[in-house]
Order: structure tokens, then sequence, then C-alpha cells
């Protein structure tokens, strides 16, 4: 027998691109992604293809060059690849889209490659794949009776990657479709010339020219790099942080550095420049062995440690850089940094948008540095759930200022003890979503001020608030709360149009503002007040005893009332002295002191002695719905 020719011209062109593209693959820095891995899995199988077809075909040309076993290995291992390969591209696109094995039908599909691999170890046995026989000292090569299994297995995995990614085509994008397309067509054909020409060796050109193009499709850590400071961006960090979560713990330090970006510090933006080459210097210098190190924000960066020991060392050694002035070019630069050690628990469920966002929040609390260093943040499944609870919130809030459902008002009475038929209330917002329930207001409240949406959440109570006087001219004065972004909007006008749309007497309505709200923006709430004090509105300052505010706030701004706040009711002589002090000296003002809270018959005795003529609390009322707020009015008038 004549030992078949082979061509192996094509498959040394392909293992030399191979070659290249395998070496600028494996020396870029990537993230240790699924899809990574597998596809640094098919480059080394197309290897050790590509080279043992092309040794495999040498030896048969040349049957003394190696011995009977070598030959068997050779040729076995070229199988093996040709077997692992297909399921390999298709793994590939099932991560791609998503997708994954665990707890899932789709690993099923790897039952042919499983034969495959089962049938080609028992092969030297067998010979139903390939048989390397002895006759006449020459070596021959003679295909076993399974051997089409293998071109089978192929069109199955390539079938099924088609219907893959058009069944998940809203996952991928047109040049992943496209190029996957590309590589099943390309391969396909290839093994069809390779049955019909078994002497030219094309298939694993084939596999390395759709490889090629494969590569085009997966994402270049070079466009994710941020140019001054060589750091990966913020797409990077989450590509890093959904890669790692689920292999165990996250140490990081997470640094927010004030004045790269704000112009009004009278920093050049040259000098800032030069400045974040420097932090990104620093920051690669920190971890050189395992420099991830990003920049997720003009003035945020994370760096990653390999424990909590190494997170801790980079958290003070960034600590004591930023306690030192930065050089640009002689210009000396002292830059804040606000510094947060974060850790994650081993099977937490967590994504990269949760974590970054966690941090985000952290950082706004202030500069978490103490006697042992940056504070350690572990991110534990009560915080995590919180922090979803808040998610949720503020979704369902989102959509609720769209449409109102689920908003509505209560009424609080404030009496008058010394004249019964004074017909005043306090309107409380309440908030109740289909699928959370009641949420309580010291909840939903901070949330709506943090989001941006008291505006609307104002805009309602103040029209429900006008509705209610227009229907309900006994009523004398009502109480509406106004955040603190609400003011700094100088909503007159906007307020007016409702008062001009009801016809109702703007002396109806008092403003609470409260004391932190006060504090905020002292100016800007002193011009709206005596704006709408001029058209007829008064406000009463809330919560007064709780917030940073003193009497100079009181003095200063138009006041017309004080709401006094419950703690001031506790039963001690400095709380009484305070209490009594309190509203001697509001009394003098001329500004009408209201006592809320008050939840007592005895706390009720002991502020009417005091000098109190108008309370609120649970004592007279809770709050209540409109019509039973009328009810509860018209008994007591009677």
């Amino acid at each position: 027998m004549t030992p078949t020719i082979y061509n192996c011209s094509y498959e040394i062109c392909a293992l030399i691109f191979l070659c290249c593209l395998s070496f600028q693959f494996f020396s870029s820095k990537r993230f240790r992604t699924t899809t990574n891995l597998l596809f640094s899995i098919i480059l080394v199988v197309t290897l050790i293809d590509i080279v043992a077809d092309i040794l495999g075909s040498l030896f048969i040309e040349n049957p003394g060059l190696v011995s009977l076993f070598v030959n068997n290995l050779v040729n076995s291992t070229f199988y093996f690849a040709q077997a692992i390969l297909p399921a390999l591209m298709f793994s590939y696109c099932v991560y791609v889209v998503g997708k994954s094995y665990a707890n899932s039908r789709l690993v099923l599909a790897l039952f042919p490659t499983l034969f495959l691999i089962t049938v080609l170890f028992i092969n030297p046995f067998t010979g139903l794949i390939f048989k390397i026989i002895e006759t006449e000292g020459k070596l021959v090569f003679s295909q076993g009776p399974m051997l089409s299994l293998f071109y089978i297995a192929t069109l199955y995995y390539m079938i099924a990657t088609i219907i893959l990614i058009l069944y998940h085509r809203n996952k991928l994008s047109s040049r992943q479709i496209s190029t996957i397309l590309f590589f099943v067509v390309i391969l396909i054909s290839a093994v069809a010339f390779q049955i019909m020409n078994p002497s030219i060796l094309l298939t694993g050109t084939a596999i390395t020219v759709s490889i090629m193009l494969w590569n085009l499709t997966l994402q270049n850590p070079d466009d994710m790099i941020d140019e001054s400071t060589g750091a990966f961006d913020v797409k990077g960090l989450k590509i890093f942080l959904d890669a790692e979560l689920p292999h165990g713990q996250i140490h990081a330090v997470v640094i927010e550095v004030d004045g790269l970006n704000k112009p009004g510090r009278d920093i050049e933006e040259e000098n800032i420049i030069l400045v974040s080459k420097q932090i990104g210097k620093f920051l690669a210098q920190l971890n050189p062995k395992h420099a991830w190190y990003f920049r997720e924000s003009p003035t945020r960066f994370w760096v990653i440690g390999r424990n909590n020991e190494d997170a801790k060392r980079i958290a003070l050694a960034v600590v004591n850089k930023f306690a030192q002035p930065w050089d640009a070019e002689g210009t000396k630069l002292i830059l804040l940094a606000k510094v947060v050690r974060f850790s994650t628990g081993t099977s937490m469920r967590i994504t990269s948008n949760e974590l970054i966002s966690l941090a985000h929040r952290t950082l706004t609390r202030g500069y978490l540095v103490d006697a042992a260093g940056p504070t350690n943040i572990v991110v534990d499944s009560h915080m995590l759930s919180e922090f979803r609870r808040r998610q949720n919130i503020e979704a369902s809030l989102r959509n609720t200022v769209k449409s109102l459902d689920g908003l509505y008002i209560l009424f609080q009475p404030i009496i008058n003890v010394e004249n019964p038929k004074e017909n005043i209330a306090e309107v409380l917002i309440r908030f109740n979503d289909p699928n959370l329930g009641a949420i309580s207001p010291t909840e939903f409240i901070p949330i709506v001020e943090d989001c941006g949406l008291a505006m609307y959440i104002d805009k309602f109570v103040i029209e429900a608030s006008t509705m209610f006087l227009a229907r309900h001219p006994e009523v004398d004065l009502l109480h509406v709360n106004l955040s603190a972004t609400e003011f700094i909007m100088n909503p007159a006008d906007r307020i007016c149009e409702f008062i001009d749309k009801y016809k109702v007497d703007p002396k109806r309505i008092c403003f609470e503002i409260t004391e932190t709200s006060a504090a905020k923006n002292p100016e800007m709430l002193k011009t709206f007040m005596h704006q709408m004090v001029e058209r007829g509105f008064s406000f009463a300052l809330d919560d007064y005893g709780t917030g940073y505010s003193n009497m100079i706030q009181v003095l200063s701004l138009p006041f017309k009332d004080v709401k006094v706040d419950k703690v001031m009711l506790s039963e001690t002589t400095k709380s009484n002295v305070l209490l009594s002090g309190t509203m001697k000296m509001l009394l003098e003002l001329g500004i009408t002191p209201i006592i809320e809270g008050v939840e007592t018959m005895s706390q009720l005795e002991k502020v009417k002695a005091l000098g109190f003529k108008h309370v609120q609390g649970f004592v007279f009322s809770v709050p209540l719905t409109e019509s039973d707020y009328v009810s509860f009015m018209s008994k007591k008038l009677d």
C-alpha cells in the first residue's frame, strides 16, 4: 500500500497566524470571564489540533520517522482536539448569550462530544476511528467505520449554534451574529471539502480563519483604558466585578478624589491631567503583580486587593500618599481623598452595579478614616437587602410620580386646647405600593429627596391640599410640608397656580419647613418665604429641637409658628427646663408654639400647664382620611 501524500501548506500557514494571534491574546491583560477562558482554551486546543494534524500527516508519509506508538499518540491527539473543538465553540456561544450549563438542559448538548471521547479511548483496541498498521515494514493509516461521526458531530454543533444565536439574537450585536454565522458556514464548507479531498488538510485553516474573525468581536482591554491614568474605565470595572464576584470575595479600595473635575478650585486643566497621570502610576505600583485598578469616574478610583490584609495595606498607602501634596511641574496641589475598603461575602449574589452603587452611597457619607485607617465596609446580606429595598422603593416612586397611583394624604388634627372650634390640621403624605405594601414616610421621604422626586411629590400634596380646602370651607388652616429641594426651585408661581385654580385663600395654608431644610440654603429660603408671605401664606418651623438650626434662624426668617418636637417631652429636669424656656421665648417673640407628638394624658396636662395652646398628637387622634377627619372635627365642634 502506498502512503497518502498530504498537502500541509495551508495548515502550516494557519499555524503561523494562530501563533501570532495567541501571543497577542495571552500577552494582553484580560479579565477572568468565562468567555475569555473558553476562548483561551479554544486557542490552545486549535494549536494542538493543527500541530497534531501536521505531524500526523508527516509521520504517515514517512513511516520510519517515529514508532507505531508515537504515531498512534499524535493521531489520537488530533482526533481528541477534533472532538472537543466544536463543543468548545458551542459552549462559547452559550455563555455569550448569557446562558450556562449550571442547572440547565443545555449540558445534554455535550453528549456527542462525550461519546466521541469515549470511543477514542477504546480506539487503540477497536480501531473504530482509525488504524495504523505496519505492512511490509511501513506504517499505513486507514479510516475506521465510525470516523464519519466526527463530521456528523461537527454538523450537529454548527446547527445547534445557529439555533442558539438566532433564538437569543437580541442579546448579541449584529457584528457577533454575522461573525458566528460566518464561522459556521466556513467550517461546514471546510469539512465538506475535506471529505471530498482527504489529502488536502484544511479544517485547521478554516478554524483559524474563523477564530481570527471571532477575536474581533471580543472585548478588547485596550478599548477600556483611561488614557490619562492607564487605569481601566468603568466598563472594565463592571466586566471585572461581574467575572470575579461569582468566584468569591472582592476586597476593593475605593477612592474619591476631590478636585480632579472642579475647575472652580483654580486648578488648571493641564495640572489636573498631570496629577491624574501621577495617580495612575501610583495606583499601578500598589499591586504590581496583580495591578487591577480602575477609574470609575473622573474623581473615583478602585484598586482590587488579593485579600483583606492586602486591601488594608493599599488603603493606608493611599491615605498616606494623599496626605502629601502632588507635584504638577512645580505646582503643589493638595487633593483631599475619601477612602473606604469594601469586602463582599463569599456566597453573596451581588452584581457589579449594586456594588458600585453601594460604594457611591458610602463615599457620600464622609471621609471614612479613623485611627486604624480607612473603615472596612463588609457588604453583608442585611446591607444588600436594605439596598435592594431602597432600589425597589425608588423604582416604584419613579413610576408613581407619573401616575400618582399609591400616593394619598391623611390629616392629623392640631387642637387649640383653649378654642376647640378652631379647625386646623397637618397634611401627611402616605405611599402604598401594590408589591411592597405600605411604606413609612421616614423610609420613602429621604429617597424622594435623594433621587430628585421631591418637586413631584410636593406638587401632588399642594394640589391635593388646595382641593381639600376648596371642598371644605369650614377648615381654617392646613399645615403643608415642603421639602428642602422645593424652595430651592423657587416655586412661588407654581404654588399660586393651584391657589388660583381652586380659588383658595392663601391665609388658609401654612407651609412647614424642617430645621434641617432651613439650615441648607437659608438665603434661598428667606427669599422664597418673603415672596409667599407677601401673598398671604404663613410658615412654621417644623421639628424644632432635632436639627442643626438655632434661634438665629427663627429670628431671621418670617416664621409664624414653631412646632416643638416631641423629644423635648422626655421626663427629665433638663427637658422640662428647656421646654418651659422655649415656650416663654417663643411667646415673647410673637411666635405661636405648637407641641407635637403628645401621646398621653399626662403629657397633655404637662404642656397645658406650661402654656401651650396648640397641641398635636395621638392623644387626640391618629392621622385620618378626609372623611374621617371631617367627621372627627364635626363631633368635636358639636
